[in-house]
């Protein structure tokens, strides 16, 4: 796989998993040059640049499909701090915020041009939070900016953050809370728009270990949710099936800081950052007119639809053997867990066999195949666990989410409690040689 992506900058653009690695990595870093296209084939009629043209199409798209405020509102916006991350994603930032008629970001200077050894970071991914975001917050401060927003290198992921004009502290929203605000102001505008249309036209996706914070958002606002399997190729073709049918699929996110928009039949049907940036800023815009920041706005979000805990985390191994033993043990003859942590398993989803017992037919909605490492356990018929094994790091995943349509102090309590167990009770790192992530509890987020 060749990417500039969100990678550690030791894989300088590329990452190779085993047993192939040592030979293809050999034969990269012999072609230290880039080959000639031949000249007959420069004059040639069938080879065309389209860069002109797509880029035309899609800002357009851009403009035409996600910009809802008045134009003239716009430029009233407060200026945002932008990061690229030593990526690609500023100047077509900077073209999408002049579509948009928005203030320019303010760029950091440091990150703000290409560089394959990201010299700032250790690890260019937003996803990562506050210590990947320092030098934008910094930069943000001392121009009095109070949001800052980032892409990844290649500009397909997209993070943002917000300061607490009161404690002066940063906030940086995670993967779900984001996808949640996007979809929210895409109903919003969408709902505005269509006023004597019928919302059940509407549909909204989200990957399966994604927060369920959009079911309840559907389920209260009438229109239609569905799920994926993990990776915009899932939900891109879902997304194509359900405009073939019949629906509007305004929106689409990934709990891993990914979002798509895909409401009209051209639209793209992948993750886009930049797209995502500037709808957010659009939207931050918006809510600042009417004096309420995002923060805030988010806990609104929460006393509409219920408070979501969600945690999430992993162990690794150097052996994928050691990862699937973990598997084989939880689904042994079909006697998987009946409760966690005293939680009754009220629910079971396992796509090695294509099990599903929430189904009235047992069987899995998501496609699956024999040797799928992914098992989901519904629990006391509300919240969820999925443990999934990375299809990229010797990585054990486990997704966890509570909720609670009251009080978000109950959802914290039980998803520590089952958090806890998820090790002593499920995975059982020691019996399996496999080593948890030290930095598990700071990953806990609330929607």
């Amino acid at each position: 796989m060749i990417t500039a992506s969100h990678n550690p900058k030791e894989y300088n653009g590329y990452k190779i998993i085993p047993p192939h690695d040592t030979g293809i990595a050999a034969s990269i870093e012999a072609q230290t040059e880039l080959w000639d296209l031949p000249k007959d084939a420069q004059c040639s009629p069938l080879v065309t640049d389209p860069l002109h043209m797509v880029t035309q199409r899609y800002y357009y798209s851009l403009q035409q499909d996600l910009s809802f405020r008045p134009r003239q509102d716009n430029p009233k916006a407060a200026p945002v701090v932008y990061t690229p991350l030593h990526g690609v994603g500023l100047p077509w930032l900077q073209k999408a915020f002049s579509t948009f008629n928005l203030p320019p970001p303010v760029p950091v200077p440091q990150q703000a041009l290409p560089d394959p050894d990201f010299p700032t970071v250790s690890f260019p991914n937003p996803e990562e939070g506050d210590g990947v975001l320092n030098l934008a917050f910094a930069t943000a401060e001392a121009r009095g900016i109070d949001l800052v927003l980032a892409n990844d290198p290649d500009a397909d992921r997209f993070a943002a953050a917000e300061r607490d004009i009161r404690t002066g502290v940063w906030r940086t929203f995670t993967g779900n809370e984001v996808g949640i605000l996007l979809a929210h102001w895409m109903w919003c505008c969408w709902r505005r728009d269509h006023m004597d249309d019928d919302p059940g036209c509407v549909v909204m996706l989200a990957s399966a270990v994604s927060s369920k914070m959009l079911q309840a958002m559907a389920q209260e606002e009438r229109f239609n949710f569905d799920e994926t399997l993990t990776g915009f190729k899932w939900l891109g073709h879902r997304a194509v099936e359900l405009q073939q049918a019949g629906f509007t699929p305004i929106f689409a996110f990934e709990e891993a800081i990914g979002y798509m928009f895909a409401g009209s039949p051209g639209s793209i049907k992948d993750k886009d950052g930049i797209a995502a940036a500037v709808v957010f800023a659009e939207m931050a815009a918006d809510l600042k007119q009417w004096g309420i920041g995002v923060a805030q706005h988010l806990d609104s979000l929460k006393d509409l639809y219920g408070f979501f805990e969600v945690r999430a985390s992993y162990f690794t191994s150097d052996k994928p053997a050691d990862i699937r033993a973990v598997f084989e043990r939880l689904r042994q003859d079909g006697n998987y867990p009946k409760a966690l942590a005293g939680v009754e398993v009220t629910a079971v989803r396992d796509l090695d066999s294509g099990l599903d017992t929430a189904q009235a037919e047992g069987r899995s909605r998501l496609p699956w195949h024999k040797g799928d490492l992914m098992l989901t356990f519904t629990l006391d018929n509300v919240h969820t666990l999925t443990l999934r094994a990375s299809g990229t790091e010797p990585k054990l995943k486990y997704y966890l989410e509570v909720s609670d349509e009251d009080d978000a102090a109950v959802a914290v309590a039980l998803a520590d409690k089952l958090e806890a167990a998820v090790a002593s009770e499920l995975v059982l790192p020691e019996k399996h040689g496999l080593t948890p992530n030290p930095n598990a509890l700071l990953n806990a987020e609330v929607e």
